[in-house]
């Protein structure tokens, strides 16, 4: 066509890209579109007026598009600020009848546990035990029937009771993945429990003074548990109603929507610690003071959780929830070379984790089998101190308290490692092969395989050798202890990385090392943020391992054992070590597979491989209605 028609029917669109690019905030993906438009008519031009004006200005307004992607690719403190303004609750107003629906299961089960201690006098001792029964009683008679929040160590306390709310919460999400039913149980027992415990202090005539001390902390506590509740409703229902997507489509969406409802009741779990732990221990205050406090964290609930969303809603939001894009499926061929958010990284990360779940399961089976093995070998008489098994709820962790001031942990060390080793190099592996040679099967070749092996073995160490150290040192503070395991979490997330780019790149461990901390200059909270996803998902398979359901299984099986009481506990106690560390092994490679693939993301902002690629083709091929074009 003419230059003057191309101009005429093009000139809008310039026109319009001019302004979005003086905007001040600017969408990567707006601009990532921008370019790909502006490439198309730069290389046009290209091809049929070379030598004419319209290709400077296009080629100069390709650079301002090129530059800006530089600048507005970063993550800055506005993303968090969005998340708890619009995003969060955008998601709390789409899924408001899964909140319905958890507080009325509360509540009912709330007023039963009350009708049945109306009923039954001895029932409060059933749900609270007669240990908590007594010593209460025992304190009413001496006038002081909240003496129990006025004992122990505040700052102990407040990591304690929110390391036992944050259970309780990610305990009634996690469940929901036994298609809601899970979820039920936990909001039944709460329910039931805060009903008996408060008729309980109904029947000995101190209902107000209960109710002022307990719900200054109570009503984010609470709050909390049917928060915890509507997320597993609505991680379950995606299991339960998967609509026209695959039901493991179907959960990865509903779940993806759950764990940022869990993200949002973080600092509300933490708060109410905080009330509980040093501020509801002062039960001689004004009422007005305690009634101050109780209304304004009902208020805050109802509010952000309840009347903001609709709000927002009827106003409009600013943008649309984007966490309903479906998870690739096998045959899906990732594109590695592009820039991806937290959440896209989530989604694509468990399409990876689909492909080659037949090689990741078998790897993590035989590497569990040889923990187990090595374990048995060499720390037979240890066994049962690392891993037991309770009547009722299974620790969240192994028992590690025999690492304190004990060698045993450096024999724990060797015998962890070979497994660990083995399916993170794996994982690895097939990571860097299939980015190599997307098209074809990765893993088909092993030529490569020592280098991966000598590669893996720094970051790995380094990893198991700093979980070690923190088991090995007794931290008084629990604050410090906190801090602590959350810079761990981060330093596993910066080895994932770290041993990808060393293998991707073909570079020594220690090279890549450099190479990795100069990477995530300016991008360390978005590791963070990714490792916090992963490890959320990752916690809740191990949280299945460690549940009633998990219980009930080892119960029949120790039902049906027909040998000695101890061979039947070694059994036992050998099955659950075993199906613990079976299912961590399966966690791993879902982080590391994330943060490689965040890698690549965030070496396409800094380096811009693919967009400086593009750039190099512009007029080299076009094609139009289905004709290529050659210049």
């Amino acid at each position: 066509m003419r230059e003057s028609k191309f101009i005429e029917q093009n000139k809008k669109k310039w026109a319009r890209f001019e302004q979005i690019l003086k905007l001040k905030k600017k969408d990567p993906d707006q601009l990532s579109e921008l370019f790909v438009q502006i490439t198309e008519d730069l290389s046009y031009s290209r091809t049929f007026y070379p030598n004419r004006s319209v290709r400077v200005y296009l080629n100069s307004l390709a650079q301002q598009v090129f530059s800006s992607i530089y600048k507005n690719t970063k993550p800055k403190f506005q993303r968090l600020l969005f998340f708890w303004k619009e995003e969060l609750p955008q998601v709390n107003y789409l899924e408001r009848r899964a909140f319905l629906i958890s507080f009325l299961i509360f509540a009912f089960f709330a007023i039963a546990g009350a009708v049945s201690s109306h009923f039954d006098p001895n029932f409060p001792r059933v749900i609270l035990g007669d240990g908590y029964v007594d010593m209460t009683l025992e304190n009413i008679e001496k006038g002081d029937p909240m003496a129990v929040y006025k004992d122990g160590d505040s700052s102990y306390d407040f990591l304690r009771i929110a390391f036992n709310n944050l259970r309780v919460a990610f305990g009634a999400f996690a469940l929901g993945a036994l298609f809601i039913v899970g979820t039920v149980y936990i909001l039944l027992y709460n329910g039931i429990m805060v009903g008996a415990f408060q008729y309980f202090f109904y029947q000995h005539d101190v209902l107000q003074e209960s109710v002022l001390a307990i719900w200054i902390h109570g009503t984010l506590e609470i709050s909390a548990i049917i928060i915890g509740g509507a997320a597993g409703i609505t991680m379950g229902k995606g299991l339960v109603f998967p609509g026209s997507y695959s039901r493991l489509q179907s959960f990865l969406l509903s779940a993806k929507r759950g764990i940022k409802i869990m993200l949002g009741i973080a600092p509300i779990i933490a708060f109410a610690a905080f009330l509980e732990s040093f501020v509801t221990r002062y039960t001689d205050v004004a009422d007005i003071f305690q009634v101050g406090i109780i209304v304004f964290s009902l208020l805050f609930i109802l509010g952000y959780f309840g009347l903001y969303p609709r709000l927002l809603n009827r106003r409009g939001w600013s943008k649309p929830l984007k966490d309903n894009r479906v998870q690739p499926d096998r045959k899906t061929v990732i594109n590695y070379q592009r820039m991806r958010g937290n959440g896209e990284i989530f989604t694509e990360a468990f399409a990876l984790y689909k492909k080659y779940i037949g090689r990741l399961f078998r790897t993590s089976f035989f590497a569990s089998l040889l923990f187990i093995g090595l374990f048995w070998t060499f720390l037979y008489d240890f066994i049962e101190g690392y891993f037991y098994l309770e009547s009722g709820w299974f620790a969240i962790f192994p028992n590690l308290a025999g690492f304190f001031g004990e060698m045993n942990g450096w024999a724990y060390l060797l015998v962890s490692l070979p497994g660990f080793w083995l399916i993170c190099n794996l994982t690895q592996y097939l990571l860097v092969t299939d980015a190599d040679q997307p098209a074809k099967k990765a893993g088909n070749s092993w030529n490569s395989l020592w280098q991966f092996t000598r590669t893996a073995f720094f970051p790995v160490t380094l990893s198991l050798i700093t979980l070690l150290a923190l088991l090995l040192i007794p931290f008084n503070n629990a604050l410090v202890v906190a801090l602590v395991w959350i810079a761990y979490l981060f330093l596993q997330s910066f080895c994932a990385m770290w041993l990808h780019l060393s293998l991707k790149e073909k570079v020594g461990a220690f090279a890549g090392l450099g190479k990795t901390i100069s990477l995530l200059s300016g991008y360390w909270f978005r590791l963070f943020g990714l490792s916090i996803m992963i490890t959320a998902f990752s916690a809740l398979l191990m949280f299945l391992v460690n549940s009633p359901l998990s219980y009930l299984y080892f119960g029949i099986l120790n039902d049906n054992l027909v040998f000695e009481d101890a061979l039947v506990d070694k059994i036992l106690t050998t099955a659950f070590a075993f199906s613990w560390v079976f299912v961590l092994h399966l966690a791993i490679p879902l982080l590391l597979i994330g943060n490689s693939l965040l890698y690549y993301s965030i070496r396409e902002m800094k380096e811009a491989v693919t967009l400086k690629q593009r750039i190099t083709q512009i007029g080299k091929k076009k094609s139009q209605f289905g004709i290529d074009l050659v210049e």
